[in-house]
């Protein structure tokens, strides 16, 4: 459905930006009415059964004629459809359906048209390479209305039905097309959407919360979620993901899918972890996939690729060290240690990766970010690359919480497969590690703001930041100043406009290796409108010359120590991780979070400053992000407060869906402004953080196991292969697909396995 005309209820693609637009959608033409807008439907259009490939939809064009129209995508050229026509009323209908194929092509093809391929009617058009036909059951014949369409007279008595179906195959030549949707219509419809529904049925959790908007919700979610996967390739051993899957994705001009966009050109390990939330327990085989597919890309010194793609694309960058932390899930899930002893080894390496000299300059054991996109949390205000208000400093230069808190999470979850595994060496390793990164993470803890501070990489200090000296236009000046502890400076450029030229900006002083003559050049600076900013490379324990070349007479340059002081939600990181102590994060949870984070939609990136002018994008909340904090209040004993956040990001997931009817991957704390790209994966409703607040940790065919209390205020139920949960404030029945149930009392943590005895019989 949409505004632009025409306003019709349709199957709607670009074929990846190789057409304007291909509408699919239904016309009704009869004596009392001729109907296309669904708002003018007696009754409205309602959503009876949804999958990731499959939708059945009920609507009443006119009234008393029912119709059930149900959408596969069979393959990924291929759609076939169902119509299901129910006269309901108690006279006679009599109407001419037309189905209508609606193309605007580009580059010289053709609108749809109809053709003869010997005893069908069909619709044909092309749109660059793609060759689209359109057939249709029950002796269709061309329309000859003002849109391209095969028409059919229907006549139905009271009560009568009639069924008719029809596919559209989009190849690169007519007679394949033709043949593919001529094929799909005779193929045997309900034996195909039962084995469909049977295969997601294995998969997919269906969720009662009471509240149906809630409800649709998390199931749109997981829909959505799964619709991302793709299968195995050459350049990826098992199935892989994209971000997003919109009718404008998926052509490649290159054929081979180098040009892709950023939404479809490889995964990151922190995507990897957000979506086995939604695949877990029913995908774990795609996700221990997911490991597998990263750990293939593994060099000799234990490197594995920050991003790789499904076309063989290579980011060069060092993946998030989250890797373990899926495979974590994914163990809990099956308990495989055959699967787990064979990949510890290249997890192991990999990990230790991060903490060799290439990542870990100063052999500090505590290693640096070399990308803000690298990070996972590119928009932070102290090195956002690309907003004027940014700090702009090199994150390169930067120790982040939030790498450290990812580190010792991650060798926490690696010590527990060493253990499982008896691997004492790596056992020693993974706790010095740990001890190392919790020492570092306390060294920058301020108990006064509660909070973790960023700090320079090589003096390990957080630097509190402070303008020194202001010049106008070009200048060689001596100036004489002299810190107590070595600083990194930070130039700034006020530039009357916003264009690139040559500049220069020679510093001359001394640090503690003796004297220093540094040179900024334009390839140093971070170009922001009329602002540029550089950081030195050195650090300077006296200052003595500054010389600046390139600067009309009224543009400034600002010298300052840089600030470490900046905040953000990455910051907080350490709350999942687990840290804290419990009292630093209640600390953190009263002082910090909830006052100067949470908005009336969710968790900002930054903390509020109480201004209006505060720039909207760092108010903006950032759905990952907010998952693992909030999974880190439930580790620290906060489900109430985890609740009123995820209460709070529902109402912008619900408003999203019920106003454009997709997941934005963003949207601004204060307003609920959606921003960014539509149905991708980090605007998804966490899923496996709802399950958590439900209080259930796993659940399978055969045993569910329940931590905490469900802290929602109303019961939970949940269906799955067969098996019922029901969570209620304290306590759970859990009736299984055999009928046998069971109440468990407390929050737990419970255990419920369902035992079958040598005679077959279940306990």
């Amino acid at each position: 459905m949409g505004d632009e005309p025409p306003r019709a209820l349709a199957l709607r693609t670009t074929y990846g930006l190789r057409a304007g637009s291909m509408l699919l959608f239904p016309r009704f033409l009869a004596p009392q009415a001729d109907r296309m807008d669904p708002s003018l439907f007696p009754g409205a259009p309602i959503i009876r059964h949804f999958l990731p490939n499959y939708l059945d939809v009920h609507y009443q064009p006119i009234a008393g004629l029912d119709i059930d129209s149900a959408f596969w995508v069979a393959e990924s050229q291929l759609v076939i459809g169902r119509l299901t026509f129910t006269n309901s009323s108690g006279s006679e209908l009599n109407f001419q359906f037309e189905w209508i194929c609606q193309l605007k092509p580009l580059n010289g093809g053709q609108s749809m048209t109809a053709r003869t391929y010997g005893i069908n009617n069909v619709l044909q058009g092309q749109t660059e390479d793609v060759f689209p036909v359109c057939v249709m059951t029950g002796g269709a014949q061309p329309g000859f209305g003002p849109y391209p369409a095969l028409t059919l007279q229907v006549d139905l008595l009271p009560g009568q039905k009639r069924q008719i179906q029809w596919a559209i195959a989009s190849h690169d030549t007519p007679q394949k097309s033709f043949e593919t949707a001529r094929l799909a219509t005779a193929r045997r419809w309900d034996a195909e959407i039962a084995r469909l529904s049977l295969i997601n049925d294995q998969n997919l959790l269906e969720i009662y919360t009471g509240d149906p908007e809630w409800d649709a919700c998390l199931a749109q979610a997981q829909t959505t979620a799964y619709r991302l996967i793709f299968p195995a390739s050459t350049a990826l051993p098992n199935p892989s993901f994209v971000l997003s899957r919109q009718p404008d994705h998926g052509y490649s001009l290159r054929k081979d899918g180098s040009d892709y966009h950023h939404l479809w050109n490889g995964q990151t390990a922190l995507d990897a972890l957000y979506l086995s939330g939604f695949l877990l327990p029913g995908g774990a085989m795609w996700v221990k996939g997911f490991i597998e597919n990263f750990l293939s890309t593994q060099t000799a010194d234990g490197q594995v690729d920050w991003k790789p793609g499904l076309s063989g694309q290579r980011a060069g960058m060092l993946a998030q060290p989250v890797l373990a932390a899926i495979a974590w899930e994914a163990y809990q899930d099956q308990r495989d240690l055959e699967w787990l002893r064979r990949v510890f080894p290249a997890l192991m390496n990999f990990v230790r990766a991060w903490f060799s000299p290439a990542w870990d300059a100063d052999q500090d054991a505590y290693p640096e970010w070399r990308q803000p996109l690298q990070s996972g949390f590119p928009d932070s205000p102290l090195y956002d690359p690309w907003h004027e208000e940014s700090a702009a400093c090199e994150i390169q230069q930067l120790e982040c919480p939030s790498l450290a808190a990812m580190l010792y999470h991650e060798c926490d979850c690696l010590l527990r497969f060493a253990r499982l595994l008896n691997e004492p060496e790596a056992d020693a390793w993974l706790e010095e590690k740990m001890n190392a990164l919790r020492a570092h993470l306390s060294s920058v803890w301020d108990a006064r703001a509660s909070t973790y501070h960023y700090r320079d990489a090589v003096s390990h200090l957080t630097q509190a930041g402070s303008e020194l000296r202001r010049f106008k236009g070009a200048k060689d000046v001596s100036y004489r100043r002299v810190f107590k502890k070595a600083v990194r400076l930070q130039v700034r450029l006020l530039l009357a406009e916003p264009n690139s030229r040559p500049l220069q900006i020679e510093i001359q002083g001394s640090g503690d290796a003796g004297p220093i003559h540094e040179t900024l050049l334009p390839a140093h600076f971070t170009w922001l409108g009329t602002q540029v900013t550089a950081s030195t490379q050195n650090l300077y324990t006296r200052l003595e010359r500054v010389r600046i070349q390139g600067l009309a007479a009224e543009e400034e340059t600002v010298i300052s120590i840089l600030s470490h002081q900046a905040e953000d939600l990455s910051c907080l990181l350490p709350l999942w991780a687990g840290v804290p102590t419990p009292s630093q994060a209640e600390k953190i949870i009263r002082r910090n979070l909830l006052p100067r984070y949470l908005g009336a939609y969710g968790l900002a990136l930054s903390p509020t400053d109480g201004s209006a002018e505060q720039p909207g994008h760092q108010r903006v909340v950032p759905v990952i992000w907010n998952d693992l904090i909030l999974r880190g209040l439930l580790r620290y004993g906060h489900p109430k407060e985890a609740l009123t956040v995820f209460t709070h990001l529902m109402e912008a997931f619900i408003a999203h869906l019920k106003q454009d009817h997709v997941f934005h991957a963003a949207f601004h704390a204060e307003t609920g402004r959606p921003a960014g790209d539509e149905n991708a994966l980090p605007g998804l409703p966490p899923l496996g953080l709802f399950l958590r607040l439900c209080g259930i940790r796993r659940i399978s065919p055969e045993e569910v196991i329940l931590e905490g209390e469900n802290v929602f205020p109303w019961p939970v139920a949940l269906k799955y292969k067969g098996m019922t949960i029901t969570r209620h404030a304290n306590d759970c029945v859990i009736r299984f697909a055999s009928g046998q149930s069971l109440t468990v009392e407390g929050p737990g943590p419970h255990r419920v396995k369902l035992m079958v005895d040598p005679h077959g019989k279940e306990s």
